[in-house]
């Protein structure tokens, strides 16, 4: 019997929480890889002997550096800050190394697939965080709107995603997206609808947890402090929630009733001072939203936008809100212990793929 053997490359150190939601992304997938497999997993970033840079805005010659390389090779951003990286070279040949004694190959957010397409190995499945186009035209700062940043991204993520065999997006827009250019995409469920008992401890506080330069969560963050819970406040007066926020970089954040926790070493102290997670990202956005089932994961009761909602594909126990004065409705009814208004969560189309399913899929391919 062959044995079967993976090499699963992520961008990011998976115990690194504090960066982002992708470690939590990739710890549910590599939770349910068969016990009799082989799995090799492979970090673009890892620090042995050198690492490749995480953020390179903060340092000037890094910066220059990428925007050189953007200017004489007419890259885009995201693709030019790892490649003048001077140990990009040398993460090619250890994963060319560490691909060598393997059968199929899985990549983990557009800094993996770039790396394997430099290194020249084929990917069989590449799971798709985010659409990066879609968060460059939303997000990127005048002077890389100055430079067609978004439309270098679009056509470079394009391109790489059509070398991979199979491409699951992580949210059921992405995926429509993806296929809308071309690109043999399906949807990756992170969450089968079985979630953890719902919390009844009432510490009438909501909470906000993630990387405070995030762009998506500077907008869900605003919208929040500066127009819903003010609107709440308006309804409920003294009786108002206050508001905890945690992550990297949410130490600098003030106003009225917000306590601040920065970076927490255990989310789950995070989630017992909290019983609401609130999410009024905009009506367009990427990905998923990983705060959503990591408090679902804890039990805690979630108010979020229609469309995070569906991006998930089944999210039973979030409550769906269409604007920012049903959310207000919805966090003011939560305190007042009334029935919240579910949603029912659509049925999953047959594009859509389970965690298991997909490693049972794995398990029937071979090179």
């Amino acid at each position: 019997m062959t044995t079967r053997s993976l090499l699963y490359v992520t961008t990011y150190d998976r115990t690194l929480g504090h960066l982002g939601g992708a470690a939590w992304v990739d710890n549910r997938i590599l939770n349910e890889v068969p016990k009799s497999w082989r799995m090799q997993e492979f970090v673009v970033t890892n620090v042995d002997p050198e690492p490749v840079e995480l953020e390179v805005r903060s340092n000037k010659r890094l910066l220059a550096a990428t925007l050189a390389r953007m200017a004489l090779h007419r890259e885009p951003y995201i693709t030019a800050k790892f490649r003048q990286s001077r140990n990009w070279t040398r993460r090619i040949v250890a994963l060319q190394r560490a691909a060598a004694s393997t059968n199929f190959v899985v990549t983990s957010q557009w800094p993996a697939l770039l790396l394997a397409l430099d290194a020249g190995i084929q990917v069989d499945v590449h799971i798709a965080h985010n659409v990066d186009y879609l968060l460059s035209e939303l997000h990127d700062p005048l002077p890389l709107r100055a430079l067609g940043n978004a439309r270098r991204t679009k056509r470079a993520e394009l391109q790489s995603l059509k070398h991979a065999r199979k491409t699951l997006a992580l949210s059921s827009h992405d995926r429509e997206r993806l296929v809308a250019h071309g690109v043999d995409s399906g949807h990756l469920l992170l969450t089968a609808g079985t979630l953890s008992k719902p919390k009844i401890e009432r510490t009438r506080q909501i909470g906000f947890i993630g990387k405070a330069s995030w762009p998506p969560n500077q907008v869900a963050l605003n919208s929040l402090r500066n127009e819903v819970l003010p609107a709440v406040r308006d309804v409920m007066g003294a009786d108002a929630p206050g508001l905890i926020v945690a992550g990297r970089g949410m130490q600098d954040i003030e106003g009225l009733n917000v306590e601040t926790m920065g970076e927490v070493d255990n989310v789950a102290d995070f989630y017992e001072r909290i019983d609401l997670v609130v999410i009024p990202r905009g009506s367009v956005s990427s990905g998923v939203s990983v705060k959503m089932l990591e408090a679902l994961d804890y039990g805690v009761h979630v108010i979020a936008p229609d469309h995070l909602v569906e991006a998930v594909g089944n999210a039973d126990g979030c409550e769906s809100a269409a604007s920012l004065d049903e959310i207000t409705t919805a966090i003011v009814r939560h305190y007042r212990e009334e029935s919240p208004d579910v949603k029912p969560t659509r049925t999953p189309a047959p594009s859509r793929t389970t965690i298991e399913e997909f490693w049972r899929t794995v398990g029937d391919s071979r090179r």
